[in-house]
C-alpha cells in the first residue's frame, strides 16, 4: 500500500510542478546538453564508449557542456571502472531518488528548475521514471532513443504512462524490432557524428581484487527482478556438472538481497566446490572475480555484460520479453581475444514474444506468465530454460574456447 501512495503522490506531484513552475525557456541560447541515462547496471556496461562519442560531437572547446542523469551505480561504474577521460559533468542528484517518493522527485525536479537545454537523450529507453523527469526538465529538443518503429503506437499497461510519455518528448528516433542495444547506440551517434561510427563492445581495466588459486567458474544466480531468475535449483544442477566433468569450483556472486538464493542451495547439503560471495564483494572485487573465472553462467544481468568486457567466455539464460535486443551481440569486427556471451533462450514459441518492447511491461499478452510474475516467478520464456540447453551450451563453450 505504502508504494502504491508513494506512486500517486510522485505522479500527483509531476503534474503540479509542471503546472506551476515549468517555464520551456525556448529563445535561450546555449549549448547545454543533458544525457538522462535510466538503465541499470549492465546497460551501463554497454554505454561506456559511446557516452565518449558525444563528447566528440558536442566538444567542450565548442562552447558545449554535457550533464549526465543516472542511477548511483551506473555513476560509479562509469567513473571507476573504464579508466576513460569523460569530459561530461556527472550531477549529484540521481535517479535513484525520484522513485522512492514524492519528496525525492521533488529534489530533482527543482535542481533542474533554472536549467535549460539545447537537447536531452533518453537512453536506453523510455520508462514511467525518465518520462515524468523529462516532463519537467526544460529544453528545445527532447530525445526519446531506444524505440522501435512498429505501427502504431505502444500499448502503455497504465494510462499515466502514456500521459506523461506523449508530453515528454518531441523527438523520437527508432529502430527495427530486434536490433540489438549497442548498434541502437551507433545508429544514434552516426545520426550527429561527422566521424565514423563502429558497432563495439566496451573494454573495462580492472585492476587487482580477489586472487584465486583455483580453476573456477562464476555463478549469478540473480538478477534486477525475479522474473529474470532462473530456478536455484536448475543452477545447482549445472553446478554439479561443471564440478563432476569439468572440475571447477562455483563462486556466487550478488548483491546482499540475493543472499536467499544461496541459502536455498544450503538446504540440499553443503559442497566443498560451491563457494558464496553473495553480499561480500565491494564492485571492485566482484569485477575482479569474473575476471580470473574461466567461465561465467548467469541470468540477463550486469554480470554476463561484465564478463564480455573483460573477455571471459559467458553464458546466459535470457528471456524473450525483449528478443534479440541485448542477446546475442551483434556487432562488427570481432577483435582478437574478444568473447562474446552465449545466450540461451528457450525453445518453445510464444505469441506474447517482445512484451516488454511492445508494452512496456513483461507478461503482457500470456496470463500464464502474468501469474507467474506476481508470484515471484520468473516468465514462463526463463523458466521454460531447460538444463539440458545450459549444459549443452557449457559444453560447447569449453570446447570453443579450450578451458582446461
Amino acid at each position: 500500500m505504502k508504494q502504491i501512495i508513494n506512486k500517486i503522490s510522485i505522479i500527483l506531484y509531476a503534474v503540479y510542478f509542471h503546472l506551476l513552475y515549468y517555464r520551456p525557456k525556448s529563445e535561450e541560447k546555449n549549448k547545454n546538453i543533458l544525457i538522462l541515462y535510466n538503465g541499470i547496471i549492465g546497460d551501463t556496461v554497454l554505454l561506456a564508449d559511446y557516452l565518449m562519442m558525444f563528447q566528440r560531437i558536442f566538444q567542450p572547446q565548442n562552447g558545449y557542456q554535457i550533464e549526465v542523469l543516472c542511477l548511483k551505480s551506473c555513476r560509479k561504474m562509469l567513473m571507476s571502472f573504464f579508466k576513460k577521460q569523460y569530459q561530461v559533468k556527472f550531477l549529484d542528484v540521481f535517479i535513484d531518488d525520484t522513485v522512492k517518493t514524492w519528496g525525492g522527485y521533488k529534489k530533482v525536479v527543482h535542481f533542474f528548475r533554472d536549467k535549460y537545454y539545447q537537447k536531452i537523450f533518453v537512453l536506453p529507453i523510455a520508462n514511467p521514471r525518465a518520462d515524468r523527469l523529462v516532463y519537467n526538465i526544460p529544453g528545445k529538443e527532447k530525445i526519446i532513443c531506444g524505440e522501435n518503429d512498429t505501427p502504431g503506437k505502444w500499448g502503455f499497461p497504465y494510462l499515466y504512462h502514456r500521459y506523461f510519455y506523449e508530453r515528454a518528448y518531441n523527438t523520437r528516433i527508432q529502430n527495427p524490432m530486434g536490433t540489438m542495444e549497442i548498434r541502437r547506440y551507433a545508429d544514434l551517434i552516426r545520426r550527429y557524428a561527422d566521424f565514423p561510427v563502429p558497432v563495439k563492445i566496451s573494454h573495462m581495466k580492472v585492476a587487482e581484487g580477489i586472487t584465486v588459486s583455483e580453476k573456477y567458474c562464476v555463478i549469478g544466480l540473480g538478477a534486477s527482478t525475479s522474473e529474470k531468475t532462473w530456478e536455484t535449483s536448475k543452477f545447482l544442477e549445472i553446478i554439479h556438472y561443471l564440478w563432476n566433468k569439468y572440475h571447477l569450483v562455483s563462486y556466487l556472486c550478488g548483491e546482499e538481497k540475493e543472499r536467499y538464493l544461496y541459502e536455498q542451495i544450503e538446504k540440499t547439503g553443503k559442497c566443498d566446490y560451491i563457494k558464496s560471495y553473495i553480499g561480500k564483494t565491494s564492485f571492485q572485487e566482484w569485477i575482479s572475480l569474473i575476471k580470473g573465472a574461466s567461465l561465467y553462467v548467469g541470468n540477463d544481468s550486469a554480470g554476463v555484460h561484465i564478463a564480455a568486457s573483460v573477455s571471459v567466455p559467458s553464458i546466459v539464460i535470457v528471456g524473450k520479453w525483449q528478443y534479440k535486443r541485448f542477446f546475442p551481440y551483434d556487432k562488427d569486427l570481432e577483435k582478437e581475444n574478444e568473447i562474446l556471451p552465449y545466450p540461451v533462450f528457450s525453445e518453445l514459441q510464444y505469441e506474447c514474444i517482445n512484451c516488454r518492447e511492445k508494452h512496456m511491461k513483461k507478461g503482457i499478452g500470456n496470463r500464464e506468465c502474468k501469474k507467474a510474475i506476481k508470484a515471484g516467478r520468473p516468465c514462463l520464456c526463463v523458466a521454460d530454460v531447460t538444463v539440458a540447453q545450459v549444459k549443452d551450451a557449457v559444453d560447447q563453450t569449453i570446447v570453443k574456447y579450450d578451458i582446461q
